[in-house]
């Protein structure tokens, strides 16, 4: 018993202490890369997206979270690829092997933005031209009235 209690003291200092160091659970290296993304790849923030969205201005949206999070409510239209797998998933969205658009315009969305930062510039690095990440929190999509299907 007193292990178990050591063992849950020690992970509760541990996190604590990062989370004083870094301002949230990773390191200030992960924001800075997020913020890299953003700036190579390219933002919009969510009522800008909304008009796009609304208009129909784009022809692929992505939902990159994991697919428990996309099943809970998702924007109407997206389709789920997964951040960690989307450099080997998205191809078959695209039209591989037999043609792809590298033109096509794609805006992506996650649950606060880094994801989908992430996932725009890893797009660009493979060659996609009109890829945006959609700079937005998920639940303020939803608080907002924008549409979500669940």
């Amino acid at each position: 018993m007193k292990v178990k209690i050591f063992l849950i003291v020690t992970i509760v200092a541990f996190l604590s202490a990062n989370t004083a160091i870094a301002g949230m659970y990773w390191p200030e290296s992960v924001d800075k890369l997020v913020a890299m993304a953003k700036a190579s790849a390219g933002t919009v923030d969510m009522s800008s997206f909304a008009k796009i969205y609304e208009k129909k201005e784009f022809e692929m949206l992505l939902d990159v979270r994991e697919p428990v999070e996309y099943s809970k409510g998702h924007i109407p239209s997206a389709i789920n690829v997964p951040r960690g797998v989307l450099e080997f998933a998205i191809w078959p969205k695209v039209g591989f092997p037999l043609r792809v658009d590298y033109n096509k315009k794609i805006y992506i969305y996650c649950a606060i933005g880094g994801r989908a930062s992430l996932a725009a510039m890893s797009l660009k690095e493979l060659g996609f031209k009109n890829v945006v990440a959609v700079d937005m929190r998920f639940n303020e999509w939803s608080k907002a009235g924008h549409p979500v299907r669940r």
